[in-house]
């Protein structure tokens, strides 16, 4: 199954190198560490580039870096695509300005690193929701001529060369995703999962719901995807005040109230609300979950938030700005009260009133103190003074608000050797291991070096989903045999998932940690040769046929027969067949030495996918699906040597799509940089 075509490995992302030079704990905790830095060091530089005032940007690079959306998902690759939306903001506002030059390769250099980074659907979220603000922007100005078409054209060749830059990573990822069984479940499921309305509650109360560290989570979804709305409540306060009747300058009010309406735009979509509720029915959006649009919302709240302290340090009459900060007081205090008020029996039934309403007080003393701090220039205190410690105020209370949800863990409790680990390491030959009823997650054993059947990746691929998920009869007859599963794991507390009261077939052959390890005697191994296969109509009739009692899967393979409509099948010969035994396993290479005592098909238990190529003795030899999500290869008689190498068109052509397009870019540069045209006259705002 191809690992880098699951798009969060994020193999070409560069921060990724951490992981060839340190050990994995070591680089992780770099990694990690690394990303949240990224956050407001480019939330900063976009901060200045947009001509803020120092302060106001420190404010914006606090509010982003800590902000609840990138410390809740820090240790996924979601914070990663976060890091390079402040970049392409002022890439797309340099645009705006009509610095051209600049704009193009500030827009493609984020860009490329946002689709690289991991995370595809939150970078199509912000990607939008920047996309919006820019469509906002020249519709509120009511362009005309070149000052329409060149932003557009500059928008529209930046983001064909990001395309073209990572077509290495974006065509593999589209091949895998169409072969998947997850975009086949989100094409025909009911819809992807949205913001419920009592998260809005969450952007003023950060745990209002409680959370899974807590043990007291009582929200739907998950706790992440509620609590990550809450931006701090004095970004909220502070996105208030750029709303003030004299902001400074056209350019500046154009861009907060171009902001605050793509903000809209996204929160709606995050909701699922109308008037905006059918664009999530359509594609691309119809197959993105759409509780990421709230990324955006996030980015756009601390921004316009860091709007509202320029706006605030600037203004002749601090009062009167500041006033503007009880607006967001008073939504929270009817939100708050609504929904306590709503869910106040299922508060009181479920044990978590009590904590609630220190979660309400808590946030209610941050809003003091920032109210405090907005008014403290009429005490005495500078504003300088007074916006410094609104930062340090911001920065504790998102802190707070993510207290305890990430801990960690020292290197040498992490990935013990254990009496159960060495026991399935040492296995000869490798053998393939369900962890079943065993009590443990699917890919931890992975990083011992140990097979799972499920293999590494959580979208498994189409054809082996629906073969996974067959009857159960059929499925434990004439299926798992095939699979090669040597060994299976079971916690004696849980109730077994495989047949233990099958005679002859599991034998206990272990018991370590607590866990029985049983032998599965029916497995018919990695490589095996069978003497016919039978062509059935589609996969319903393939099951049927699995699950018959006279079927035997060590003599007989299956195949669907729109799969093989150029493979010339064999006649039935001696059963049984041959030997075939895998010589070499490589995740790109399996070499198998096969000795038939007739021409049979030699079947690989391992996933069909696309690229994969087969030669017998050196010669090209066809590849099909059989047992529809198998390998197949046909093999004359007598000993032979069948290879099979992973050759993917997507991976060669993106790759080359990608070179071409960074010796493009990079000339392009070159050129214009000799030519001293690297900032373009901005356009009068």
């Amino acid at each position: 199954m191809p690992l880098l075509a699951d798009y969060q490995t994020a193999v070409f992302y560069p921060p990724r190198l951490l992981h060839t030079v340190f050990s994995v704990p070591v680089a992780t905790t770099i990694y990690v560490l690394l990303k949240l830095w990224l956050c407001g060091m480019t939330a900063h530089l976009c901060g200045r580039l947009l001509g803020m005032r120092i302060e106001s940007a420190r404010f914006f690079s606090l509010a982003w870096m800590l902000s609840s959306y990138n410390l809740l998902w820090v240790y996924w690759p979601l914070p990663d695509v976060a890091a390079w939306l402040p970049l392409l903001f002022a890439g797309t506002e340099f645009v705006l300005l009509g610095r051209y030059c600049r704009g193009f390769f500030m827009t493609a250099m984020a860009g490329a690193l946002l689709l690289l980074a991991g995370h595809p659907e939150t970078a199509f979220a912000m990607g939008f929701g920047v996309g919006v603000y820019f469509l906002l922007r020249l519709a509120v100005e009511r362009r005309r001529g070149p000052r329409l078409w060149r932003p557009v054209l500059t928008m529209a060749c930046a983001w064909a060369l990001v395309l073209a830059v990572c077509a290495g990573q974006l065509v593999p990822f589209v091949e895998y995703v169409i072969h998947s069984s997850k975009s086949t479940e989100r094409l025909e499921g009911p819809g992807m999962p949205h913001t419920p309305a009592r998260a809005l509650v969450s952007f003023f109360v950060p745990r209002f719901f409680g959370t899974y560290a807590d043990g007291n989570f009582w929200g739907v979804t998950t706790s992440n995807r509620l609590s990550m709305a809450y931006p701090g409540i004095a970004v909220c306060l502070a996105a208030a005040m750029a709303f003030s009747r004299k902001p400074a300058g056209k350019t500046r009010q154009l861009q907060v109230l171009c902001l605050s309406a793509a903000c809209l735009v996204s929160l709606s979509l995050a909701f699922d609300a109308p008037p905006l509720d059918f664009v999530n029915k359509v594609p691309p959006f119809s197959v993105t979950v759409q509780s990421w649009h709230i990324s955006f919302v996030a980015f756009a709240l601390a921004l316009l938030g860091a709007f509202g302290i320029e706006r605030w340090l600037n203004a002749p009459k601090v009062l009167r700005t500041a006033l503007l900060a009880v607006i967001p007081v008073f939504l929270g205090v009817v939100c708050v009260t609504v929904v306590g008020r709503f869910f106040g029996g299922l508060m009181a039934t479920s044990g978590v009133a009590s904590y609630v309403r220190n979660q309400v007080v808590i946030a209610a003393l941050f809003a003091a103190g920032v109210l405090f701090l907005l008014t403290s220039p009429r005490l005495g205190l500078g504003r300088t003074s007074a916006a410094r410690l609104l930062t340090v105020l911001l920065a504790a209370d998102l802190l707070v608000a993510a207290r305890g949800l990430h801990p960690t863990t020292p290197m040498d409790e992490l990935y013990q050797d254990t009496a159960l680990t060495r026991f399935l390491q040492d296995l000869d030959p490798p053998s393939r291991v369900s962890v079943g009823t065993g009590g443990i997650s699917t890919g931890i054993l992975s990083v011992y070096g140990i097979e799972e059947n499920l293999g590494h990746d959580g979208m498994l691929p189409e054809r082996m989903t629906k073969l996974l998920g067959a009857p159960k009869d059929a499925y434990w007859h004439g299926i798992e045999p095939m699979l090669a599963i040597d060994y299976y794991l079971h916690h004696p507390p849980y109730e077994p998932l495989f047949p233990l009261e099958e005679p002859g077939r599991f034998e206990r052959v272990e018991s370590l940690d607590g866990i029985e390890v049983y032998k599965n005697h029916r497995s018919l191994g990695r490589a095996f040769l069978v003497s016919t296969v039978t062509t059935v109509r589609d996969t319903d009739a393939l099951f049927s046929k699995a699950g018959d009692p006279a079927f035997d899967p060590a003599k007989e393979a299956l195949a669907v027969a729109g799969d093989v409509q150029a493979v010339q099948f064999p006649s039935p010969g001696p059963y049984p067949l041959g030997t075939a035994e895998v010589t070499q396993r490589t995740p790109l290479r399996v070499a198998v030495h096969v000795d038939a005592a007739a021409e049979g098909v030699l079947v690989l238990s391992d996933a069909y996918y696309p690229g994969w190529k087969a030669t017998v003795d050196g010669a090209e030899a066809n590849v099909f699906p059989v047992n529809y999500a198998l390998r197949g290869v046909v093999v004359p008689k007598g000993p032979h040597t069948v290879e099979f190498h992973y050759r993917p068109l997507s991976f060669c052509a993106g790759m080359a799509m990608s070179i071409t397009a960074l010796f493009a870019g990079l000339a392009l540069a070159i050129a214009l940089l000799l030519q001293g045209r690297t900032q373009c006259p901005a356009e009068p705002a």
